[in-house]
């Protein structure tokens, strides 16, 4: 949370299996987002917020089954939303905003019980069945609403 840490997020990280937050938004952090993280069984809460990192969001994040809330708003992330986080049970907020994500959220998304969803200020659509847009009206927050065309 601040603490002007810069470069990329090491791998290591992944080694430690009992960490229960990892806080490491409004920083310099460069790089993508280490696929290792999706060790981290027993964390709980994951913020990456506004950093630099680039690439797609590793669809390995979707093993940390106690994840409660998600935090990778704000970087220049890029690529479609692992549909692996519909395996996230225990997810009550996502915010995915403000990176050049792009693609259809994945429908599995639907079997997550989120209370906030931010996805605005991306290239990211939402299918627009009436089953999915449903969903998405049940969430009590969540920015973002733009329909896919087809």
């Amino acid at each position: 949370m601040g603490n002007s840490l810069t470069g990329p997020i090491p791998p290591e990280l992944g080694n430690l299996r009992s960490l229960g937050t990892l806080y490491a938004d409004d920083n310099q952090l460069t790089g993508s987002i280490p696929p290792e993280l999706g060790n981290l069984q027993g964390l709980g809460q994951l913020s990456l917020s506004y950093n630099q990192l680039t690439g797609p969001i590793p669809p390995e994040l979707g093993n940390l089954r106690n994840l409660r809330s998600l935090w990778l708003d704000a970087n220049q992330l890029t690529g479609p939303v692992p549909p692996e986080f519909g395996d996230l049970g225990s997810l009550i907020g996502l915010a995915i905003a403000q990176n050049p994500l792009s693609g259809r959220l994945p429908r599995e998304l639907m079997r997550a019980r989120l209370k906030g969803f931010y996805w605005g200020d991306t290239d990211l659509c939402s299918p627009a069945d009436e089953e999915f847009q449903r969903w998405l009206e049940s969430i009590e927050e969540h920015e973002g609403n733009r329909k896919c065309s087809s």
